[in-house]
């Protein structure tokens, strides 16, 4: 039986139970995979999270490490009203829609 994995605060969770949600990426995903270091890449994003809060005048709760994904995630809202202010710190702001259900199977990815 699959573990029903809650939404965050600002997930939008569709009639089908996906949850569409902002994102932002230091690099185009890929199917290649990617040797990381880990703990330097997590450092990284938590950094940038930081400089992003207080630059874009955001609360830290509203963008989240994904240490899976090495991604920040956030509310649709955040990253469309964002979007230029993202794109001068050199990241790619995105909108997507995962399905939680499946290690968050990303379904449609938008880029802004």
């Amino acid at each position: 039986m699959e573990e029903k994995i809650k939404p965050r605060k600002y997930d939008i969770v569709t009639k089908e139970g996906t949850f569409v949600r902002g994102v932002i990426y230091t690099e185009k995903p890929s199917d290649e995979l990617k040797i990381k270091d880990i703990l330097e890449e997590i450092k990284k994003l938590k950094e940038l999270r930081n400089r992003l809060c207080q630059d874009m005048r955001i609360n830290k709760q509203d963008l989240e490490v994904d240490k899976l994904r090495f991604r920040l995630l956030t509310s649709r809202r955040i990253v469309v009203r964002h979007e230029k202010e993202i794109k001068q710190h050199g990241l790619i702001p995105a909108i997507v829609e995962e399905d939680p259900n499946h290690d968050f199977f990303e379904l449609e990815i938008e880029f802004l």
